[in-house]
């Protein structure tokens, strides 16, 4: 049996909750098929990426048109930004919008009334959010409720962090959610070419066309494994010296494969002091000896000055099999750096990169008093140059020895510091310390590695912060969380999770109410009857009463009790004992419609009637 069960839709439809919400829904607006979307002249071609999403949600047929041809004072969907829509010049729509107070940056003021819907966006960003908002509200049967809504966001930049290139819905997801940053990592990036750069130009044009700035990261100091598959010559190299006989009529092996020989690392031979010169004196060739190993041999040409019998040094750079490190000292490294942002910023006009630089010491050696750390850094620096935004992890200048490094990034890079994954170890505080990073003088961004509930004191942390531009999630949820996490609806208790077996913050009436639900229904599954689980829940609920908010304890004690007694009642029905189960159903509705704000009493009479009327268990 799966239980299905009715809460009225009130502000908790609208995800994630805005600054002011107030929604009536017993009067509500019904769409005719020829209504008017008015854009701004401006924005029309930004704001129109939703136009087919708000006609299908309208039920089809809306005309779409900008203000400079819209000449009628009909019901209309006025769109745009707010200082730009020449509709909003006129006397009856800026009466209503005076009579809103603003809002800041990504913020909308969206109001539905008889008179039309008006999306009063402070710039593109926020008229695209408050499109995403307005579709949440459309209802079964394309009607709209009377609204009114302010929202603007509490952390500016909401990124997710992505490792695949998305599709066409995850890209309308991630706007839902109200994401305005994807990055991206992708082996792509070293490598733009005929049969994958048409597909990613698309892409960053779907993801420009909502509102959502993709970003690359490209990160050559940690896993670099797709460069060096295309330039081997960029691998941090090791030092190998061979003891060999060289002769005229015989080719000797190196002992190491891979060996990297250009005109900055050659192969060169000694012999007593003295360095012999390749191709008058030696000559060396190379061999495939497996899938990913090459082999090198070398042997002395004739009449060379390289002693015939005696043994000489081979003196020679190799790359470990496997290695997945570079080296930013090769002439091949640095040029394969500049090759891909400058291809980066030509074909996908990037005008942000991702590069990455979490672990100092990611290669093994120093060339002097240089540092392959610094060198590498400095080598993305300035193949950046001075347009294109950087963001760079924070965690490196965290080290005492490297700390000084900060200095070789721009003044406006954007720090990226990643938060510890899941929840904290008991015993330790709950939120991340970042105080050490502020002292970078760099603007912030916090990388938070968990889902959902794991975030909150992440996300918390992130609000509190006055010079964090923002955050970067794993997850979606977490960047839709990012939205409003200072605000809760229902401040749903983690204990609440351990019973329910949820991973639930800030939900809505509706989501909370799932989770019971489906707790209910799981339950069920299991074999466990309703007054077993209504005990068990009972017991529960007594011993931690005390670490719920009040709010909390009513929602879930009065709603999880009802449904439990619709799950008792309907198996009671099927035994046959009728009469008396749906006296009882008729009273457990009408004390489930007064306990719900807004409940349809349409709903409440018609079930009533149903049941009392017709003898039928009405299903839940």
């Amino acid at each position: 049996m799966i239980l299905w069960y009715f809460i009225a839709a009130t502000a908790g439809q609208v995800s994630p909750e805005p600054l002011t919400i107030s929604i009536d829904s017993k009067e509500r607006i019904e769409m005719a098929s020829d209504t008017f979307v008015v854009f701004a002249d401006e924005t029309a071609a930004t704001a129109a990426a939703w136009f087919d999403e708000l006609n299908a949600a309208a039920g089809g047929g809306l005309r779409r048109t900008t203000a400079a041809r819209y000449r009628d004072n009909g019901f209309a969907l006025y769109i745009g930004v707010a200082n730009k829509h020449a509709s909003f010049r006129e006397r009856r729509l800026r009466r209503t919008l005076d009579n809103a107070p603003s809002v800041g940056a990504q913020g909308y003021r969206l109001m539905i009334d008889r008179r039309g819907v008006v999306i009063a966006g402070t710039d593109d960003a926020g008229v695209r959010n408050g499109v995403a908002t307005l579709l949440q509200l459309f209802g079964d049967d394309s009607s709209l409720p009377q609204t009114r809504i302010r929202d603007e966001p509490e952390i500016a930049i909401r990124a997710v962090r992505l490792r695949y290139r998305p599709n066409a819905e995850q890209i309308r997801e991630l706007a839902r959610a109200r994401c305005n940053v994807v990055i991206i990592e992708t082996a792509d990036w070293w490598d733009l070419n005929t049969a994958n750069v048409e597909s990613w130009r698309a892409t960053f044009s779907e993801l420009r066309a909502l509102g959502i700035e993709p970003i690359p990261a490209v990160d050559p100091s940690n896993g670099a494994e797709a460069l060096l598959a295309r330039i081997p010559a960029a691998a941090e190299t090791q030092m190998g010296i061979d003891q060999l006989v060289l002769n005229d009529d015989a080719w000797s092996s190196l002992s190491h494969p891979n060996v990297i020989e250009t005109a900055e690392s050659p192969v060169r031979v000694r012999a007593n002091g003295e360095y012999f010169q390749a191709g008058r004196d030696y000559v060396i060739t190379q061999t495939e000896n497996s899938a990913t190993d090459t082999s090198w041999q070398i042997r002395r040409i004739a009449n060379s000055k390289i002693p015939i019998g005696e043994l000489v040094d081979v003196i020679y750079g190799y790359v470990l099999s496997g290695s997945r490190k570079a080296d930013p000292f090769a002439p091949q490294y640095q040029a394969a750096v500049r090759d891909a942002v400058q291809k980066l910023v030509a074909v996908l006009n990037s005008q942000y990169l991702h590069i990455g630089h979490a672990n100092p010491g990611t290669t093994n050696r120093r060339r002097g008093e240089r540092d392959p750390f610094a060198e590498s850094l400095k080598a993305m620096v300035d193949a950046a140059g001075s347009n294109i935004q950087l963001i760079a992890y924070a965690n490196a200048y965290r080290n005492p020895r490297t700390r000084d490094y900060v200095n070789l990034l721009p003044h406006n890079t954007l720090l990226d510091i990643r938060a510890p994954y899941g929840p904290p170890p008991i015993g330790t505080p709950d939120a991340p310390d970042i105080a050490w990073a502020r002292t970078l003088d760099r603007p912030l961004l916090l990388s938070i590695q968990a889902v959902q509930m794991d975030a909150l004191p992440a996300l918390e942390t992130a609000a509190q912060t006055q010079n964090l531009a923002g955050i970067i999630a794993d997850d979606i949820g977490v960047a839709k969380m990012a939205w409003s996490s200072g605000r809760s609806k229902l401040p749903w208790a983690r204990v609440l999770n351990d019973y329910f077996e949820t991973r639930l913050w800030n939900p809505g009436d509706i989501e909370a109410f799932e989770a019971l639900v489906a707790r209910a229904n799981e339950q069920t599954a299991r074999g466990i009857a309703p007054e077993r689980e209504l005990e068990s829940f009972r017991n529960w609920f007594e011993k931690n009463r005390g670490r719920l908010p009040a709010k909390d304890a009513e929602f879930v004690q009065g709603h999880y009790t009802r449904i439990l007694e619709w799950v008792r009642l309907e198996s009671e029905f099927r035994r046959g004992d009728g009469r008396n189960t749906l006296r009882d159903l008729t009273d457990l509705v009408q004390r489930h419609a007064a306990a719900v704000p807004e409940y349809p009493e349409n709903r409440r009479s018609t079930i009533v009637h149903t049941i009392d009327s017709a003898g039928r268990f009405v299903p839940s």
